[in-house]
């Protein structure tokens, strides 16, 4: 009996040994599973928080493009083109032309649409709302808006075609968050703020916005932003697998009030079950990490990590029953031998290794598939961003009627070519041409047809500027200027009197003038550019020698004298009419 009694012992004992072994094995099995569920909660946070952090960036970028000193007058056709005066007494983007997939909406209180520099003002801002608002598009933005101090909107919104005409004359944002955020007082250092979270019930759906300052003539005027919805955001950035170890639960603010739960849309009065209320209420830090461990319900746990950007915390469960229940089923036969006792517990361990490695495997995998995928996301913004910027400069620099250089372009081009006059020693001329009796053609055939007159002869002045180097502008109205850069008083002749045939032999219909159809008037000036000079004194010469063509009796081109101080009485130069 007694083998047998030791036998009984050493088979006891190594059951007890099998016992201890698998208990630890659980134990650091859990462990492990819980701080790799961690590891990847910590990592999808700080994926989180950089996507935050580049909203808010992408909100101080539109702030800084809408933003404009001095603002400028609208060109009436246009403003009058894309906006309409409804019977509330709010003008709206026009519904005939208005297309929500590609264009910013604008409603502006009437009191506002009275204001030329205000139209123009919003006019602006809904050119720049619609390039960024495009570039921006994500599945984070619903949408980029501006909402000046003045009342009113400019929203890019195409999920959501007819907001604009939802609104009505008692809707104001100036005293909201939207608005209040950016005012100095609160925000002196002008930086991107959030607003706190709320529920927007249009779209049932729990949203917050990242809001910035612009300015006007250096002054605060107004907020600028993105709205995000939450939803999206979560489910984006948070994840929502459930793998039988661990699962997102929910979103709640520290006050209980559940912002978003796997599975449904959460009611705005929705709060997170009584089990989860002591978490968002325990203020105990976590150990390591934005993330603390809680144990749960028997061997569960609970992951509570801070959003603080959004006054929030996200609670994941992690399911240490499912796991030590999967481990007794594999380490079943170390309780019935103590011959498979040894066996099983080194090929438990070498599971537990290799089930780490693999572990750290999938992260490292995940971990550069988010990489490359944050980085194409980065790629794509950046071009799209590009893009949108390269637009904005060709929309800043051109006409949009005749699609030629604007005033701003002429200016820039006109000190250009003072300048390489200097450098060269080589004369600089200027041609100002303006249309004759044009606004007796806009009483008499109106402003559709005189706008396409002035495109007509847009195009004509720009086939005068034969050479690269020349420049075709629409100065004003009427008005056009050419610059001819290395160009003496003759040649600057000959390209006057040809534009001014070409014009003739277009032969657009003028019932109100004698001639029957339109012609121009054309002052020349010519100057040799010195070193410590400007060159208005060539603008003001080319629009006195016009001055004179028009005195002379229109459809004529008039020459500026060469030399001579500009406060000088214009002296009649050489002068072609029509035989």
């Amino acid at each position: 009996m007694r083998p047998l009694m030791w036998v009984l012992i050493a088979l006891l004992c190594a059951v007890g040994s099998a016992v201890v072994v698998q208990r630890r094995a659980e134990a650091y099995l859990v462990e492990n599973e819980v701080e790799a569920v961690r590891d990847a909660v910590d990592e999808r946070l700080r994926t989180f928080d950089a996507a935050l952090k580049r909203a808010e960036g992408s909100a101080l970028r539109l702030a800084a493009l809408v933003s404009c000193n001095p603002c400028e007058r609208p060109t009436s056709d246009t403003f009058d083109r894309v906006m309409t005066h409804d019977p509330d007494g709010l003008y709206r983007s026009d519904k005939a032309t208005f297309n929500a997939q590609i264009d910013a909406g604008v409603w502006m209180p009437g009191s506002v649409g009275g204001d030329p520099i205000e139209r123009g003002f919003f006019q602006r801002a809904q050119t720049v709302t619609t390039a960024y608002g495009q570039g921006a598009a994500s599945a984070f933005f619903a949408d980029s808006w501006v909402l000046p101090l003045t009342n009113g909107e400019v929203i890019y919104f195409p999920q959501a075609p007819g907001f604009i005409y939802n609104t009505d004359p008692t809707l104001d944002y100036r005293a909201t968050e939207w608005v209040q955020l950016t005012n100095p007082a609160a925000n002196p250092d002008g930086r991107a703020r959030w607003t706190s979270t709320s529920f927007d019930p249009a779209a049932k759906s729990w949203m917050i916005s990242v809001v910035a300052p612009f300015h006007r003539d250096g002054r605060w005027a107004g907020s600028v932003g993105h709205d995000v919805l939450l939803p999206q955001l979560f489910s984006a950035l948070l994840g929502s697998e459930r793998d039988g170890r661990s699962a997102p639960v929910l979103v709640a603010r520290a006050d209980g009030q559940v912002l978003f739960q796997i599975g449904h849309t959460p009611d705005e009065g929705a709060r997170v079950p009584e089990r989860f209320a002591r978490l968002l209420a325990d203020d105990a830090r976590p150990d390591t990490g934005p993330s603390r461990v809680v144990p749960e319900r028997g061997d569960d746990f609970a992951l509570v990590a801070a959003l603080p950007t959004l006054q929030a915390h996200v609670i994941y469960l992690v399911a240490g029953t499912h796991i030590r229940e999967a481990l007794r089923l594999e380490l079943v036969d170390l309780q019935l031998a103590l011959a498979l006792a040894i066996a099983v517990s080194l090929a438990v361990a070498l599971l537990f290794v290799l089930r780490d490695a693999r572990h750290r495997r999938d992260r490292d995998a995940l971990q550069e598939d988010r990489n490359r995928a944050l980085q194409a996301m980065v790629d794509e913004r950046t071009a799209a961003l590009t893009a949108a910027n390269a637009q904005l400069e060709t929309l800043s620099l051109t006409d949009p009627l005749t699609g030629l250089a604007n005033r701003r372009a002429y200016a820039t081009a006109l000190d250009q070519a003072w300048r390489r006059g200097c450098r060269t020693q080589s004369p600089v001329s200027l041609l100002m041409v303006d249309v004759d009796d044009f606004k007796r053609l806009n009483d008499s055939l109106g402003h559709p047809v005189g706008d396409r007159y002035l495109q007509k002869v847009g195009a004509l002045v720009a086939a005068a500027a034969g050479r690269a180097f020349d420049t075709a502008a629409r100065y004003g109205g009427e008005e056009f200027v050419l610059i001819l850069p290395e160009t003496d008083t003759t040649g600057a002749l000959g390209v006057a009197e040809r534009l001014r045939r070409a014009v003739e032999a277009e032969d657009l219909p003028h019932p109100s003038v004698p001639t029957g159809h339109v012609t121009v008037s054309v002052g020349v000036a010519t100057a040799m550019p010195e070193a410590g000079e400007r060159p208005e004194s060539l603008v003001v010469r080319a629009d006195r020698a016009l001055y004179s063509a028009k005195a002379a009796g229109r459809n004529r081109c008039e020459v500026a004298p060469f030399e001579g101080d500009v406060t000088d009485p214009p002296v009649p130069g050489r002068r072609f009419a029509s035989r």
